[in-house]
């Protein structure tokens, strides 16, 4: 029991989670571990190390970089929103799209796009949300979670 005053409230919930959910009927999903080799061989495999996760790195660390400089991790609810930032990094970083100027987050085409079809201010739900009230729709979803099984 003294291991439980250690977790959180959601470590505990998301270990009896996992708990509940049923195992696989063979036991293991894969009884052999792949070998780097095959990995590769896989083009899907291949395309995410080759093109997506360099990229994504890169702007995975200048996202936390951004956060310290700013001081956004050491408050309780930070006015910033870290998928606007890798957004717009992302598509000022493209490299097919070399020699554009830099764009603002609401000036990138797709977001006008989904802004235009979904009017209002868009706030995230966190920033809205007290510690209460989040705790309050944790626990509504997990009663009705159970409720269900």
């Amino acid at each position: 029991m003294a291991n439980c005053a250690e977790k959180s409230l959601w470590e505990q919930v998301c270990e009896e989670f996992e708990a509940e959910q049923p195992s696989s009927p063979h036991g293991k999903w894969r009884e052999i571990d792949p070998t780097a080799a095959e990995i590769r061989e896989n083009p899907v495999t291949g395309y995410l190390e080759r093109n997506v996760f360099p990229v994504l790195l890169q702007g995975l660390e200048a996202l936390l970089r951004e956060g310290q400089k700013y001081g956004w991790f050491e408050r309780e609810k930070p006015a910033w929103v870290p998928y606007v930032f890798l957004i717009k990094w992302l598509y000022n970083h493209n490299s097919q799209q070399q020699g554009r100027d830099p764009v603002n987050f609401h000036d990138i085409p797709f977001v006008k796009d989904f802004l235009s079809t979904r009017p209002g201010h868009h706030i995230p739900r966190f920033l809205l949300l007290s510690k209460e009230q989040a705790a309050v729709l944790i626990q509504a979803f997990w009663r009705g979670y159970k409720a269900a099984r």
